[in-house]
């Protein structure tokens, strides 16, 4: 066989090992990349039940892995809504403090709160993407990126919450 018939050959093999090797090698769930933000809100999980039923459900010390993944994404979630309040709070009172700071043709805050807002989540999502990768493929990935997601979320709405946070 001349070189120049097997060349497009191998390239398409190794064109197709490309695309098709990372989709085999995530043999599971739990060895495959994930985008939180596409996942069904976990609430929808409990049907019927209101947020403190679900709470108290997942206090249950007998539950599978995927319950207790489904929970651990309910408190991050829930803790998420919560920082949402804050960083909301912390707009409407840095906008109203920029319109004092306007009148004296200074520079206002509010646009570099929000920029910061928005590089400190994409901070807490690589964080968390970050462990839980670095664990490899576990049945544990979920609990603990949502674990981690709602650990910093909380963190930041302690900061939010400071009256220095603001200064």
């Amino acid at each position: 066989m001349r070189l120049t018939k097997f060349l497009p050959v191998c390239v398409f093999g190794i064109s197709t090992y490309m695309v098709v090797a990372p989709i085999a090698d995530a043999a599971t769930v739990y060895g495959a990349s994930f985008d939180y933000r596409k996942a069904e809100p976990a609430i929808e999980q409990y049907p019927g039940m209101t947020p403190d039923q679900i709470k108290a459900h997942c206090k249950n010390e007998n539950l599978g892995g995927m319950e207790m993944a489904t929970c651990a994404q309910f408190s991050f979630e829930a803790a998420n809504a919560t920082l949402a309040k804050a960083v909301e709070e912390n707009e409407k009172e840095i906008a109203k403090n920029d319109m004092e700071i306007r009148k004296n043709h200074n520079p206002v805050a509010l646009p570099y709160f929000k920029r910061a807002q928005i590089n400190w989540q994409n901070y807490r999502d690589n964080q968390c993407y970050a462990n839980v990768y670095e664990i490899g493929e576990a049945s544990i990935r979920f609990i603990d990126f949502y674990a981690c997601m709602e650990k910093i979320t909380n963190s930041r709405i302690d900061e939010l919450s400071t009256p220095d946070a603001r200064q």
